[in-house]
């Protein structure tokens, strides 16, 4: 069933957590936003769509709902779960922070974050961003060494928000 498009979002209820129902243009459901059961009246007197550039829940009136629910401007979600936005995978950040916290980019080709091959030393190069600056963390023959140490580096300089790679030991 087809929703209209000025019918407002369905919340439903599971346990301590409350997921809300969202629509395209068409009326088709895009996805569920997570929220705190004792934020579903805050959030119901609007009408909430998943952004399709950014991911993040919005509204056109009051913006996106996690700045909405902590009434703050920087805002991090913990397990980068940009529709979880429950309080406890929220918390407060400047934007140094928010940006340490982002995941791979869609043009990575090593699977790890902070690590490139660099094809004329046949090697792969390690690097992390720092107060807007490319701090070169070495060159590696195995991609993982490379991720180790952006890992290493990444909680040095961010704790945290830092954002590490998952690294299978195996062999």
């Amino acid at each position: 069933m087809n929703r209209i498009i000025d019918q407002s979002n369905k919340y439903i209820i599971e346990g301590n957590i409350c997921k809300i129902e969202c629509y395209d243009r068409k009326g088709n459901i895009t996805g569920y936003g997570i929220i705190d059961i004792w934020n579903i009246e805050k959030c119901k007197q609007y009408k909430w769509h998943i952004n399709k550039s950014t991911g993040y829940l919005y509204n056109n009136e009051v913006g996106l709902i996690h700045n909405f629910i902590l009434e703050i401007k920087w805002v991090d979600h913990i397990n980068r779960n940009r529709l979880d936005c429950r309080e406890e995978n929220l918390r407060l950040t400047t934007n140094q922070q928010n940006i340490c916290n982002q995941g791979l980019h869609k043009n990575n080709t090593s699977g790890y974050k902070g690590v490139y091959w660099e094809k004329k030393a046949n090697k792969w190069h390690a690097q992390i961003m720092y107060n807007r600056k490319c701090l070169y963390l070495g060159l590696f023959k195995d991609k993982k060494e490379a991720a180790l140490a952006y890992n290493k580096k990444a909680v040095e300089l961010f704790g945290k928000f830092a954002c590490l790679n998952e690294i299978n030991h195996e062999l």
